[in-house]
């Protein structure tokens, strides 16, 4: 028969394994939610830019008109006077 002092610590390194484990498993779901979270959210980035270049590509073939007048006032080559002209002219 096991004396008493062999049975508590037997007893006392089974809780012991049995915390440290379920501690272990928390933080270790924690690494993978926090994973999981930055892949969607470079997932999410990911889309926002392919959005964002389909747009500027959207907006560039509209914001040129038929006599090659740049019309977006984002654009780096916009001319406001040339703009200005090509309306009065319209008008």
């Amino acid at each position: 028969m096991a004396s008493v002092t062999q049975n508590v610590v037997r007893w006392s390194a089974l809780a012991t394994g049995v915390l440290y484990g379920a501690v272990h498993l928390r933080s270790v779901k924690n690494i993978q939610a926090k994973e999981e979270e930055h892949q969607a959210e470079k997932h999410h980035q990911e889309l926002i830019e392919k959005a964002r270049k389909a747009w500027d590509e959207k907006t560039a073939s509209q914001s040129k008109s038929s006599n090659g007048l740049i019309t977006d006032p984002e654009n780096p080559s916009f001319d406001l006077e040339k703009f200005l002209e090509a309306k009065s002219k319209e008008n």
